[in-house]
């Protein structure tokens, strides 16, 4: 069964914290928002809600460590801590056994806790900031399957010439979801075309990429490229600067073929705002679209 969800938008009018508190204990309430309520602690009191509190919402405060109180309440099935300056996630995270969903921020997180494995129901997943270069990050193992993993910010870095060179790809919210199968989905707002549907889809039914393997996918702005398990990349998307590399400015709604690339064989793809740029392997690095954005 699951929990009502934490709605996305923020409340514009923000009650006090003792009035909050003081209703969940009278109430028995499930539910605990404290957004915007600058916590760097958790309220001594919160951990006697432990037998009937199941949603805990902690977004926009001033955690830097997770709060250990918070491990007492293992009838939790959602928790967000996202906008908070979190450095760490506790070994112990396993505890919360019943949570099935986690939304918080990897900014300063370098890896997700092997206790996470413990927590069975989890079927969300979702974080802001993620930087590839320096946090081992393995979803698909954590999680169960027909699970979804969520990620508000992206950060690409790959190495060459002994130098640190980097891409960004911001993006909204990319969803992925894996299914019994191993197929992957994904899907997004639909805005500028920056994913084929709105709802999910699967790869592997779009006819251009059928008999393909997604090895990687980048996301910019309003584009999308994908690269598969033969080097072979795809764009797909908004295209007014060229970042698709399809030889025209037109937008994209389905997965077009680089054909510019047919006799190199990349490695690993970014997405910028307006460019998109590949890892070949013997090394080179190929951008097109306009440059000069992050």
């Amino acid at each position: 069964m699951h929990a009502p969800k934490i709605p996305d938008k923020l409340p514009q009018n923000r009650r006090p914290v003792n009035e909050v508190l003081k209703e969940v204990q009278t109430k028995n309430s499930e539910i605990l928002f404290l957004p915007l309520s600058q916590l760097d602690y958790i309220p001594p009191i919160v951990p006697s809600f432990a037998p009937h509190l199941r949603v805990l919402d902690l977004r926009n405060n001033n955690f830097r460590l997770f709060p250990e109180e918070i491990l007492s309440l293992t009838n939790l099935v959602e928790l967000d801590l996202r906008d908070n300056p979190l450095l760490n996630l506790p070994n112990e995270l396993g505890q919360l056994s019943q949570l099935q969903r986690f939304r918080f921020p990897m900014l300063y997180i370098r890896r997700l806790p092997i206790s996470m494995r413990l927590m069975k129901e989890l079927f969300e997943l979702r974080m802001t900031y993620l930087y590839s270069n320096n946090c081992e990050f393995p979803p698909v193992k954590i999680m169960k399957q027909g699970a979804r993993v969520i990620v508000d910010y992206l950060e690409f870095y790959y190495q060459r010439n002994e130098k640190q060179k980097a891409e960004k790809t911001k993006n909204g919210v990319v969803q992925t979801e894996i299914d019994d199968g191993g197929s992957l989905y994904f899907w997004g707002s639909g805005l500028y075309n920056r994913l084929p549907e709105a709802t999910p889809i699967r790869l592997d039914l779009i006819n251009e990429l059928k008999g393909s393997v997604i090895h990687q996918i980048a996301v910019g702005s309003n584009h999308t490229a994908m690269l598969t398990d033969e080097g072979v990349v795809y764009t797909v998307g908004f295209n007014t600067y060229g970042q698709l590399g399809i030889g025209n400015l037109f937008d994209k709604m389905i997965p077009n073929k680089v054909v510019d690339l047919n006799k190199i064989r990349v490695v690993q793809v970014v997405a910028g705002n307006t460019h998109t740029a590949v890892l070949t392997d013997v090394g080179d690095v190929l951008v097109w679209g306009m440059l000069g954005d992050r």
